[in-house]
């Protein structure tokens, strides 16, 4: 299975501006980029996902489910729990991957390094609000309701454009929905809630480099 596969895979398996016109009496103030950020970083550190991701070639989709932490150096510890255990370590200059025996797996070659670290400081920009990090390889669209927000992310990269075509987030205090498209054609939807499990914080942060 090639890198990027495995490591899209992993992640979802287990996630210049253009502001349109907001379609209601929300303030124009709160229907930023910035604001959400805002609101992002006070979102739950702890998020428990259920993924549901569809294969081109597979006639029923693949649903894992599992926990996801941001950790307070902003690493992210993604553990997918069911069907199998595995555990991803996100930095922001490094990758590690675990599996069901928290054994770590072999990094990256070095041909895949760049395209891996840029799947991975992806994912990390967007659970993190740090939009402005995603104007070099996405096209960014922002769309306001009463009471939601949605983000749409388009590439625009030579770099990202072979890896992933769209990302779709929306949410109100946290991030509630994430929706992938890669260019093969499969998708991914995953669906956050806020979790505050001390035990689990604590198990996932073991994984984390300090």
């Amino acid at each position: 299975m090639p890198l990027t596969k495995f490591l899209l895979t992993s992640i979802f398996w287990g996630l210049s501006i253009t502001l349109s016109i907001p379609i209601s009496a929300q303030p124009a103030d709160q229907c930023t980029l910035e604001s959400i950020a805002a609101k992002l970083n006070e979102q739950a550190k702890l998020s428990q996902f259920v993924q549901t991701k569809k294969v081109t070639i597979l006639k029923k989709p693949l649903i894992s489910k599992g926990y996801l932490l941001i950790t307070d150096n902003n690493q992210v510890v993604w553990q997918t729990q069911e069907p199998i255990k595995s555990t991803l370590l996100i930095g922001q200059q490094s990758l590690k991957q675990f599996n069901k025996n928290d054994q770590s797996v072999m990094s990256p070659a070095n041909n895949n390094q760049k395209m891996s670290q840029l799947i991975s400081t992806t994912f990390m920009a967007i659970l993190a609000g740090n939009f402005e990090k995603l104007d070099n390889h996405f096209s960014v669209a922002l769309d306001c309701t009463e009471s939601r927000w949605s983000i749409e992310l388009e590439a625009s990269s030579n770099e990202m454009k072979p890896i992933i075509t769209n990302i779709n987030i929306s949410g109100q205090n946290h991030i509630e929905l994430l929706s992938f498209t890669e260019a093969s054609g499969d998708s991914t939807r995953l669906v956050l809630s806020p979790s505050a499990d001390p035990n689990l914080i604590s198990q996932l942060r073991s994984y984390a480099i300090d």
